[in-house]
C-alpha cells in the first residue's frame, strides 16, 4: 500500500519550479529567434555591408584607367569573397557588377547571366531570375560599381540564429536553475520542519501550531489549521458534553424501568403487579422516545443532506396534523391549519416532518384543556413560513434563547418532555436553509414558534386558497370569516 504522504516526482514544488524555469527559457529563446529573424529581414533591404563593399571597390579602383587591370583586381576580390562565405557556410549569392562611366560597357560581372539594369544610387531592390536582390549602388566615378546580395534563405537563418542562442540559453540555465532551486530548497525547509512536528503529536493534542516569527508566510498556514484545532476542539467538547448528558437523562428511565421490573417479578397481588407493569411501560416509553430524539439530533448534527426536492408542503404537513389529532382530542384542543391551496417549495420530506412533529407536539404537551393550536404555512417573499402558535403555559421572555439548547427544560413545574425536541426543530431548520425564532401565542397566551424558509432551489407557487380564504397579502393572518381546516 503506497504511504498517503508519498508523490510522484514532477508533483512537487521543487520539480514545478523547475519546470516553470525551463519554458521561460523556452519563451524567451522564442521571443529572442523571432525578434532576430525579423531584424535581420529589416536589415536586408538597408545592409550596411553592402555599402561597405562598394567603398571597399572604389578604393581598390582608385588611380586605375585601364578596363583590363580594373576587371583583373575585381575579379580576384570576388574570389575571396566567395571562398569566404564557403568557409562561413553561407549559401547566398552576390552579385558584383561594374561599369566603365566613359564609355557604358561592363567592365566586370560575377554572373554571365544576371545584370542589373536601371540602377538607382543608394540601396534599391531588383528581381533577378525569380530572386530577389538587394542592390547598393555609387555610380558618380571613372567606375559605377554596383554589389547585390540575394535576400538570406529562411532556414539557413532560422538553424543559425537557433545554433547560436540555444548556445547561450544552456549557458544561462544552470546559472538561473541553481539559485532557484536552492530558494525553494530553503524555502520549503520550514514548511517540512511544520510537517512532521504537526506528525509527531499525539492524538488528542489539539493546542495551536507554533511557527517562527520569521516565516511569515507559513503564519497563514498554521492560523488556518489552528482555527480548524479549535473548531474539532469545540466539536469534542460538544460532543462529550453530549454524551454526558444523555447517559444522565437515560439513568432516570433506566432506573424506573429496573425498580418497576423488579416491582412486577416480586408483587404478591395483580393489582400490584398490574400497576408495576403499568410504570414499567411508562419507563420504557419514555425510554424509548428519548433514544429515538437522541437518534433523530444525532442524523441531522452528522448526517448527509439529503436531496431537495420541490413538494407540497400543505399535504405533507396534514399528514402530520392528522396523526397527531387523536392526542389533540383527548385534551380537548382545537387543532386547525391554515394553509393556501398549493405550497410548494423545495423541501427535505425527513427534517420537514421533524419540525412539524415536534413543535405541535409541544403544543399540544404544553396546551391547556379545552384550548387551541393553530398551524400556519404561508409564503413570505421569496420563501415560505411555518408557524404553530398556541394558548397554553407559554416559555418565558428569558428562557426564550435556551430552550433550543439540548436538554434544557426550563424551571417550569408543569415541564416535562427530554429537552431535545426545540434542539432538534432549530437543526432540521437549519439544514433547510431557515431559522425559528418565538413570539407571544394567540391572544398573549403561549406562544408562536415562526419557522422561516430563504428561498433556495425554485420560487414558491402562490395561489389564493378558495376553500380558507388565504390572503396573500398578508400571509399569517387570515381575513375574517376564514374557516380554517379542523382536526
Amino acid at each position: 500500500m503506497k504511504s498517503p504522504h508519498s508523490r510522484k516526482p514532477f508533483h512537487t514544488l521543487t520539480w514545478r519550479v523547475i519546470l516553470t524555469v525551463c519554458g521561460a527559457l523556452g519563451l524567451v529563446w522564442l521571443s529572442l529567434m523571432a525578434f532576430e529573424f525579423v531584424r535581420t529581414r529589416l536589415l536586408e533591404s538597408n545592409n550596411p555591408s553592402l555599402a561597405q563593399s562598394v567603398t571597399g571597390l572604389r578604393e581598390a579602383l582608385t588611380g586605375i584607367d585601364d578596363s583590363q587591370v580594373a576587371s583583373s583586381i575585381i575579379q580576384g576580390i570576388d574570389r575571396l569573397a566567395r571562398s569566404r562565405r564557403r568557409q562561413a557556410h553561407l549559401d547566398v549569392a552576390t552579385l558584383i557588377q561594374v561599369r566603365d562611366r566613359r564609355d557604358g560597357r561592363i567592365v566586370f560581372r560575377s554572373s554571365a547571366d544576371l545584370q542589373l539594369e536601371r540602377l538607382k544610387t543608394g540601396y534599391s531592390r531588383q528581381m533577378l531570375a525569380g530572386t530577389l536582390y538587394n542592390v547598393y549602388f555609387e555610380g558618380n566615378g571613372r567606375w559605377q560599381i554596383a554589389v547585390g546580395q540575394a535576400s538570406i534563405p529562411t532556414s539557413w537563418l532560422l538553424k543559425e540564429e537557433s545554433h547560436e542562442l540555444t548556445m547561450d540559453i544552456l549557458l544561462a540555465f544552470p546559472l538561473l536553475l541553481v539559485p532557484v532551486w536552492l530558494a525553494v530548497w530553503l524555502g520549503l525547509r520550514p514548511l517540512h520542519s511544520l510537517a512532521n512536528d504537526i506528525s509527531k503529536r499525539n492524538p488528542d493534542d489539539l493546542s495551536p501550531v507554533r511557527v517562527m516569527q520569521r516565516h511569515a508566510e507559513l503564519a497563514l498556514l498554521a492560523d488556518a489549521f489552528n482555527l480548524q484545532l479549535s473548531k474539532v476542539g469545540r466539536l469534542i467538547a460538544r460532543e462529550r458534553a453530549f454524551l454526558q448528558d444523555a447517559a444522565h437523562e437515560l439513568r432516570t428511565p433506566m432506573a424506573v424501568v429496573a425498580v418497576n421490573a423488579h416491582a412486577v417479578a416480586n408483587a404478591q397481588t395483580a393489582d400490584e403487579r398490574a400497576a408495576a407493569e403499568a410504570r414499567l411501560h411508562s419507563g420504557l416509553s419514555r425510554t424509548s422516545h428519548l433514544v429515538e430524539q437522541l437518534l433523530a439530533l444525532t442524523r441531522l448534527d452528522v448526517g448527509r443532506p439529503g436531496e431537495m426536492a420541490v413538494r407540497d408542503v400543505v399535504p405533507l404537513v396534514r399528514d402530520d396534523l392528522a396523526a397527531v389529532a387523536p392526542r389533540a382530542v383527548a385534551k380537548n384542543i382545537d387543532l386547525a391549519l391554515e394553509a393556501p391551496d398549493c405550497l410548494n417549495q423545495p423541501v427535505e420530506f425527513h427534517p420537514l416532518r421533524s419540525i412539524v412533529g415536534n413543535l405541535v407536539d409541544n403544543a399540544i404537551r404544553y396546551g391547556r384543556n379545552g384550548g387551541h393550536v393553530v398551524v400556519v404555512l404561508a409564503p413570505f417573499g421569496d420563501g415560505w413560513t411555518l408557524s404553530v402558535a398556541d394558548d397554553g403555559i407559554g416559555i418565558p421572555a428569558a428562557d426564550r434563547d435556551r430552550v433550543f439548547e439540548r436538554f434544557y427544560r426550563g424551571e417550569h413545574e408543569e415541564t416535562q418532555g427530554t429537552g431535545l425536541g426545540l434542539a432538534i426543530v432549530r437543526a432540521a431548520a437549519a439544514r433547510l436553509g431557515g431559522t425559528v425564532h418565538i413570539t407571544d401565542g394567540l391572544d398573549g397566551r403561549g406562544c408562536t414558534f415562526i419557522v422561516q424558509f430563504l428561498p433556495t432551489l425554485a420560487p414558491t407557487m402562490r395561489r389564493r386558497n378558495k376553500i380558507d380564504g388565504f390572503d396573500q397579502n398578508r400571509p399569517t393572518e387570515p381575513r375574517p370569516g376564514d374557516v380554517p381546516q379542523k382536526y
